[in-house]
């Protein structure tokens, strides 16, 4: 099954193991600054989650879709919902099915 592409989440929060507090997701704002990608996409063991502009991340997830269309739902999700969101995914299931319309 292929492995869904997210980009970004701003939105999101995240637990800092450090002090035990959960946070607002800043987008790893100091290592991005650093040139270096978001502390989630290194660690991201399979590749499905990247960091980097809009307009590259597009770029990958049109290149995923040509290169296994039987593998993803044809839509790039977050590219015109909601108005454009700083999160692209993909999925192998209609978005729906995964709580999201």
């Amino acid at each position: 099954m292929a492995q869904p592409l997210v980009m970004g989440a701003s939105s999101q929060r995240t637990l800092c193991h450090m002090n035990h507090l959960v946070k607002k997701c800043d987008m790893c704002h100091p290592r991005l600054s650093q040139g270096r990608p978001t502390a989630c996409a290194e660690a991201c063991p399979t590749g499905a989650t990247l960091s980097g502009d809009w307009d590259e991340m597009l770029r990958e997830a049109r290149k995923r879709l040509a290169e296994k269309p039987k593998e993803y739902y044809p839509l790039i999700y977050g590219r015109k919902e909601a108005g454009g969101s700083a999160v692209l995914m993909l999925s192998a299931v209609p978005f729906d099915k995964i709580g999201l319309k």
